[in-house]
């Protein structure tokens, strides 16, 4: 049961991750916090660290429900996160070392999906609590790995959460 939950985890946060998250227009912001979340993500995947990875998808509260959701049906949180880790840096054994250029950032201006993934993530863990997205931003991002001769182009979105950046994963 651990290691489906886990598959089920790494994949959807891995394939989702990349994908669009709405409306856009060309505005800055002046804090880069928002490609920031996305070269601490690769970092972590480089690491294998299971804990940054973590955090830069979803908030404490998210996590914190998560794992009480796996300790209450019996599945230990250290090794679910150490197969998450490992299913995330897996394929850059052979790949090689991952790297991310940000080639484009647009400033979102309607939050109203990201707002809804937001409320719906805290839902799924029956989590109360005032979350509100202030900023979100879509970022057109090149992927490379050292052994690999073709890059990934990905547009993804970041958002902005109580002070904290993380990637919107749907």
């Amino acid at each position: 049961m651990k290691k489906i939950i886990a598959g089920i985890m790494a994949v959807t946060m891995t394939t989702c991750m990349f994908a669009s998250c709405g409306d856009k227009d060309d505005s800055e912001s002046s804090s880069k916090g928002y490609e920031k979340v996305v070269t601490d993500f690769v970092k972590a995947a480089n690491d294998k660290d299971a804990d940054a990875l973590l955090k830069s998808m979803m908030p404490s509260k998210v996590i914190d429900g998560y794992k009480t959701m796996l300790e209450d049906s019996g599945e230990d949180w250290d090794d679910t996160k150490d197969e998450f880790a490992d299913m995330i840096s897996g394929g850059l054994e052979d790949s090689g070392k991952l790297s991310v250029k940000i080639n484009e950032s647009k400033k979102l201006d309607d939050l109203s999906e990201v707002q809804e993934y937001v409320d719906d993530m805290y839902d799924s863990f029956d989590i109360e609590d005032d979350h509100e997205v202030s900023e979100a931003y879509e970022l057109d991002v090149v992927l490379s790995a050292e052994n690999e001769d073709e890059d990934n182009e990905e547009t993804i979105c970041s958002y902005k959460l109580d002070g904290d950046w993380y990637l919107m994963l749907d």
